[in-house]
């Protein structure tokens, strides 16, 4: 997954190690600890947010469809 979000932005090896030692040089080697683990779990907040939302837009999506399919048969009862 790393490959494909580093293929993404067409960096090279090289490129990522310059960005790394720069993170080192302005933060210092005692806060890029962590530094790294505050992204990780920002990242994570983010993605499990994320996953929160998908699952009550589908939740939602399935009540609306399910609606019409509950509906139908009173219609036909009438008759």
């Amino acid at each position: 997954m790393i490959l494909s979000q580093l293929l993404f932005f067409n960096m090279s090896g090289g490129e990522i190690v310059i960005i790394i030692l720069a993170i080192v040089l302005v933060f210092g080697p005692k806060k890029v600890p962590e530094l790294a683990r505050n992204i990780g779990k920002t990242l994570n907040q983010l993605r499990n947010a994320t996953e929160d939302i998908k699952k009550d837009i589908i939740e939602e999506v399935n009540k609306i469809e399910e609606k019409p399919k509950a509906e139908e048969p009173k219609k036909n009862e009438h008759k």
